[in-house]
């Protein structure tokens, strides 16, 4: 972890020592100190923290005599300070007021309209700010019971409210976003059907027999696939590999009345082969690695023969309780595909990857690439990237192993930092086609110096692989940079063992080998575009 910041209106020095993940995180100091730190971020240095945990305890904030108007101020400047410092993520509790002491109406009244307000002020924040999110203790605080999550006796001891295995939920929770803002979530669930996503076996109940409904036990199934159904809105794509007759589960998909339909998935293996042959082809055909992957499935035999022919695909144990499946769909989220923002390229993805199975089927009628190129009718537009590109660009850094020079991996502070470098640069580049947008998929960082400039990250997402996109996206930078006066064009290639289709990009495009083993140099000279797209920037 990096250098962070716990800011919070109760004591807190015990959580960091639960999780051992969040050992380094520093914690404020002193009564009544986070306001100050909120209102005057620059004086505490807030700045210099790459990530700021604020957890607000309502009933503190409501005892405190301060009303909402005045906890509104204190966020006023958060939101400031956020909107100066936009590659700091800032994960802000939502607040729960106890109604235990109410003992009228115009209590109830005053506590909720409290809560209401400050959690509707947070709640606006983490919507207008792409690096404010909202950590829901709220929810945590639900679960476990208040009983449970607060103590009477940690208060009067420590000033802090909340009981040990309280703190702890709260301090696993800040450790999984955290880890999950630095580390790429897996990108695909596969799923078995019978007796998965419904209750029985089409081939052996027929499927006026498949159990999967609204109500009664049919509803736990349901309730399972509608959580399915929001762990793919959060840009998670779902595929199927079942042993089945297609016709079968084609008929009970088109039937209707279950949450997940047909569409929902962009890749489905229904046939009797082996299940770890279904993953494999999955993977090849979505241009994923086989460790982007979680397979489900509720016959231990078959997750034991993917757990051996496929040992980077994540394969969870699956609920001997059928009434456990809900739950067990919020674990697969918490586990394997946490985020804690949604881009536009997120929960847009289902859509992409299904318009690139239409581009696919266009590339097998045509003759030659470049034929398929230009049936594309591709737009590639290229800019410089500003602060508004952070998340996304620390992202494809994390998660884009293929077309990728380098393979460095960089955080939103990093990249934030480098948009305040004038000896670093960074290029995008978005592509549309006739079949849709897939958002910014290029990227290029440079290192500059007063006669040259060195790649150091240049990477391309998989979605768009094979349509020459790279060469014009370095056409237009080189073109930028020979208007500035700059001369030499370094680059390297680090070999890893996904990176193999960027290997022979330096070499192809023009570069001649540097002294230095996989290093390359070039005069950089005015490019014209290869015409196979209409060119923006």
């Amino acid at each position: 972890m990096g250098s962070e910041l716990l800011i919070s209106n109760v004591t807190m020095d015990g959580l960091i020592k639960l999780n051992k993940r969040l050992s380094s995180v520093q914690v404020n100091h002193g009564f009544g100190t986070w306001e100050q730190y909120l209102i005057d971020p620059d004086h505490y240095g807030l700045h210099s923290y790459s990530c700021i945990f604020i957890i607000l305890d309502g009933n503190a904030l409501l005892e405190s005599g301060k009303d909402a108007g005045y906890v509104r101020h204190v966020l006023s400047a958060l939101e400031d300070f956020s909107y100066r410092h936009k590659e700091i993520h800032v994960y802000i509790s939502n607040v729960r007021c106890s109604h235990k002491t109410s003992i009228c109406l115009e209590d109830m009244k005053k506590i909720e309209s409290f809560e209401w307000e400050i959690n509707n002020e947070i709640y606006g924040l983490c919507e207008n700010y792409a690096n404010i999110v909202c950590i829901n203790i709220k929810r945590m605080i639900e679960i476990i019971g208040e009983d449970k999550a607060c103590s009477k006796q940690m208060e009067y001891l420590s000033s802090c409210p909340y009981s040990i295995s309280a703190l702890k939920m709260i301090a696993d929770e800040l450790s999984a976003v955290d880890y999950f803002r630095t580390h790429p979530r897996k990108k695909c669930l596969v799923l078995d059907l019978d007796n998965t996503l419904w209750g029985g076996v089409i081939g052996e109940d027929g499927i006026e027999g498949i159990v999967v409904s609204d109500h009664k036990e049919g509803k736990k199934y349901y309730d399972f696939q509608r959580m399915i159904l929001k762990i793919k809105r959060t840009g998670v794509i779902l595929a199927i590999s079942s042993k089945n007759n297609e016709e079968d589960v084609e008929e009970l998909f088109d039937q209707g009345g279950m949450p997940l339909k047909k569409d929902d998935f962009v890749s489905r293996r229904i046939n009797w082969g082996p299940k770890s042959q279904a993953i494999t082809e999955i993977a090849n055909e979505l241009n994923i690695g086989l460790d982007s992957i979680v397979f489900v499935d509720d016959n231990p035999a078959e997750r034991e023969e993917v757990k051996t022919r496929l040992t980077e695909v994540e394969v969870p144990d699956f609920p001997a309780d059928s009434d456990n499946l809900e739950q067990y769909g919020l674990f697969l989220y918490e586990q394997y595909f946490k985020t804690d923002k949604l881009l536009k390229e997120d929960i847009e993805k289902t859509d992409m990857y299904i318009a690139n199975r239409e581009r696919n089927r266009l590339k097998s009628t045509v003759h030659n690439i470049d034929d398929f190129i230009k049936s594309l009718e591709m737009e590639l537009t290229v800019s410089r990237a500003d602060a508004d590109h952070v998340g996304r660009i620390a992202q494809m850094t994390q998660k884009t192993n293929q077309f990728n020079l380098t393979t460095k991996r960089y955080t939103e502070l990093e990249i934030g930092q480098f948009l305040k470098d004038r000896g670093k640069r960074i290029y995008i580049g978005s592509v549309r086609d006739r079949f849709g947008d897939n958002g910014i998929t290029l990227l290029c960082i440079l290192t500059l110096n007063e006669t040259g400039a060195t790649i150091d990250e240049f990477l391309m997402s998989c979605r768009v692989m094979e349509r020459q996109l790279e060469y014009d996206f370095l056409h237009f930078i080189e073109n930028d940079l020979e208007r500035e006066g700059f001369t030499v064009l370094n680059g390297e290639f680090i070999s890893t063992k996904k990176n193999a289709p960027a290997g022979n990009f330096l070499h192809e495009y023009g570069f001649d080998e540097a002294a230095l083993p996989s290093h390359y140099t070039k005069i950089i000279r005015k490019q014209e575009f290869t015409g196979l797209m209409k060119m923006k920037g």
